[in-house]
């Protein structure tokens, strides 16, 4: 399955991130500092690998954000929602809409997302990333982790 994730750092505490699943795509902007977006993702994704059936990701936005739902539909195939959130007075997140709803292999996820990771780390370098994201250092344990979990995967299947 085609399935292809971009991540880009923006200006500092501001990123980007493209998601393509088959003919699907979907570009969230304005992905702020608010969040370790980053972070979140890869860590969710890796309880995913690790047993847990489902994930929620939160990519907080000014003026809104982005919700990641990960469920699993059996050992192989897990289904992936995004929701546009908006925040009403009392500052609570409501899932407006939904903006992508796919289904695919996990392993397939996880090497795009392995495959993203190494082209952040490619282009930004460690301190370079820490500097552009603000707060948030690379998820570099986590993208270790990714790796470990996806090779033992492929050594399971």
């Amino acid at each position: 399955m085609d399935i292809d994730i971009n991540y880009e750092l923006e200006k500092v505490g501001w990123s980007k991130c493209e998601l393509k699943i088959e003919k699907q795509s979907l570009e969230m902007t304005d992905i702020s500092y608010l969040s370790d977006a980053l972070w979140d993702l890869v860590n969710s994704y890796n309880c995913l690998l690790k047993g847990e059936n489902t994930k929620d990701v939160f990519f907080a936005g000014e003026p809104t954000g982005y919700s990641w739902i990960f469920e699993k539909l059996d050992t192989d195939r897990i289904t992936i929602k995004i929701f546009l959130n908006t925040w009403d007075e009392e500052l609570e997140i409501h899932r407006d809409k939904v903006l992508l709803e796919s289904e695919c292999l996990i392993i397939d996820f996880g090497q795009a997302l392995y495959q993203c990771l190494e082209e952040i780390l490619k282009t930004y370098g460690l301190d370079e990333y820490k500097k552009v994201c603000g707060e948030y250092e690379f998820p570099f344990f986590e993208y270790r982790e990714l790796k470990d979990l996806l090779d033992n995967l492929k050594f399971v299947r």
